[in-house]
């Protein structure tokens, strides 16, 4: 479950983990706003039935519930099984503030820094919510009481149909454009010559 071959074969896939949640070694990923509030994502080491250990993207939080104190409901202590999505995380880039796992600061879903930290397998699964969405009420109950809020078992296909389009066109317009003008200005020369030839005419013919 460890190697990249896992990650494009399950792409796309539910999958389920079977074990219990080490609370101590969770770690705040963000901020993150939601629905216009500010909080965090949630990222929790899972110990399976076999020993071995992954992390667990379990969900959002506001920023209120950041210590762990403040949402003893959050902190499941008996084994679970949850569905989810495997993720390769998040890549830094030259703008990526750099983290600080004893400070509990984490800009983003790091796997090779996190799993490291946690001593936990290069893996991350981010948890969905069992049905096809979340209840109204169960949504703002888990608000309330900084119960993370899973994300929804739905993919966001990029649809770039629309950019293509636009470049497309832009380069047709700027292509006509230079076109237009690399065949005019030879035309508005020739032009130019022509009403010089006759003016100089004229003048000599006086």
């Amino acid at each position: 479950m460890n190697s990249p071959e896992v990650y494009d074969k399950y792409k796309f896939r539910k999958v389920i983990v079977y074990g219990k949640y080490e609370h101590d070694k969770e770690m705040l990923v963000g901020p993150r706003v939601k629905d216009g509030v500010v909080g965090f994502d949630i990222v929790t080491p899972l110990v399976r039935e076999d020993g071995t250990r992954v992390l667990v993207k379990r969900g959002w939080i506001r920023k209120e519930f950041a210590n762990r104190g403040s949402r003893p409901e959050s902190l499941v202590d008996e084994p679970i099984a949850l569905q989810g999505f495997l993720t390769k995380g998040q890549r830094p880039n030259r703008f990526t503030p750099p983290s600080y796992p004893e400070r509990n600061e984490w800009y983003i879903a790091n796997i090779d820094e996190m799993s490291h930290w946690a001593g936990t397998q290069p893996v991350l699964v981010e948890e969905i919510i069992g049905g096809s969405s979340l209840m109204p009420s169960q949504y703002y109950y888990n608000m309330k009481h900084g119960i993370p809020i899973p994300r929804e078992p739905t993919f966001e296909i990029a649809n770039d149909h629309l950019q293509y389009l636009i470049t497309w066109y832009s380069l047709s317009v700027i292509t006509a454009a230079m076109l237009y003008y690399s065949v005019r200005r030879p035309k508005a020369a020739m032009e130019k010559i022509k009403k010089i030839r006759r003016q100089t005419n004229s003048h000599w013919g006086q």
